[in-house]
């Protein structure tokens, strides 16, 4: 990213600082160790329609597709999720809990 390299910014990532998700209906997952475990955790959220708003790791706004936004973040500290998250545009909420049963992974959907 050619802002980066003109930019006073020196953290690694920040080359991704200035990304916006775009909108639509989306996959987010998390994946984590805990004891020994695997967990796949994965919702269906949608990105709403935003302008870059801070030059760091907010990178758009979402919604839950189920329930509130705060009965989302209660169900994921409830899991033990704290952060990072890939996202993807669509619904692969199938294909992930398959590839968790192959890998024996614990899988959540919320």
């Amino acid at each position: 990213d050619v802002r980066f390299a003109k930019s006073g910014y020196k953290y690694a990532g920040a080359p991704f600082a200035w990304y916006v998700i775009p909108p639509g209906v989306k996959t987010m997952l998390h994946i984590s160790e805990c004891n020994g475990r695997y967990k796949m955790v994965c919702t269906l959220v949608e990105a709403l329609p935003t302008n870059h708003f801070i030059t760091s790791y907010s990178h758009g706004k979402f919604r839950p597709l189920k329930g509130t936004l705060q009965e989302l973040f209660d169900q994921l500290i409830k899991i033990g999720v704290t952060q990072h998250y890939g996202i993807v545009e669509g619904d692969y909420t199938a294909e992930l809990e398959n590839l968790a049963g192959l890998l024996e992974f614990d899988f959540y959907r919320i």
